[in-house]
């Protein structure tokens, strides 16, 4: 498992094996910044990582940066991804090649929006959905026809946001939710449930669990519920077995990723 942290070197990307360990930092330091969102390409060779503060070499802030699982490879930002302050990130396949999609604001306007590109880098991001009724995006689960879905943390400041799907162009909130740090969401294999990180009406996290067609909710809260700082949440390529990251649990306030197997 892959996840974002800060060590005594700095900020970074970790990983960890999913059946417990010790965890190596795969890169830790600079360039990182503000690292948050993470996903896997399909090929499993780079980790792509959301950095939504980072400082380019022409002075745009954030950044999706590509992270070799190879020692000896280089750390690049993603063509496409300068400027736009990205928090969330998937990978997807379509057709022949990976599709880069994340949330962020466009670097033009400042509007804020989901953007996608291929990571070849041979076109420039594209909006998938700019402005209202997104406010403020966080994470992005993508499915194999192309259907996004996007946590939104509102605009009241109170965590109040919601979940939407987008599809054609349009956005539809399916279901309010209250956001925790960072509200990951993610879909099991046969895209029939959507997981949501999420906090609980005790502000303790909650995984929300959604029927993508019926829109049925259901909670799960075992182990997790003991914190109240929810991160990201990925599912693994081909099995429903899902990684969910807490920013800081118990009177230690040090940090844990657990497996979830819902």
């Amino acid at each position: 498992m892959y996840f974002t942290a800060t060590s005594s070197k700095g900020p970074g990307v970790f990983r960890v094996p999913a059946d417990g360990g010790v965890a190596e930092a795969l890169i830790a330091g600079a360039p990182f910044t503000k690292p948050v969102g993470v996903a896997v390409s399909t090929d499993g060779d780079r980790v792509l990582v959301a950095d939504s503060e980072l400082e380019t070499l022409r002075g745009e802030e954030g950044a999706v940066l590509a992270v070799p699982v190879a020692e000896d490879g280089a750390t690049t930002p993603v063509d496409g991804t300068q400027g736009m302050g990205p928090r969330g990130v998937e990978v997807v396949s379509e057709g022949d090649e990976d599709v880069l999609y994340f949330t962020g604001r466009d670097a033009a306007d400042g509007v804020p929006g989901v953007f996608k590109l291929p990571l070849d880098g041979r076109q420039p991001a594209t909006p998938v959905l700019k402005g209202a009724p997104l406010a403020d995006p966080d994470a992005v689960t993508v499915t194999r026809d192309g259907v996004a879905y996007v946590t939104d943390r509102g605009t009241s400041g109170t965590g109040e946001g919601g979940l939407f799907r987008v599809t054609g162009g349009a956005a539809e909130r399916i279901v309010g939710i209250r956001a925790p740090a960072f509200a990951g969401v993610t879909l099991t294999f046969d895209e029939s449930t959507l997981l949501v990180s999420t906090l609980s009406p005790q502000g303790t996290d909650q995984v929300l669990l959604v029927d993508a067609e019926t829109l049925r909710t259901a909670t799960f809260s075992e182990v997790i519920g003991e914190n109240r700082r929810g991160g990201g949440l990925h599912r693994a390529h081909r099995v429903d077995v899902f990684a969910w990251a807490d920013l800081a649990a118990g009177p230690d306030r040090e940090s844990r990723v657990y497996v979830l197997r819902p």
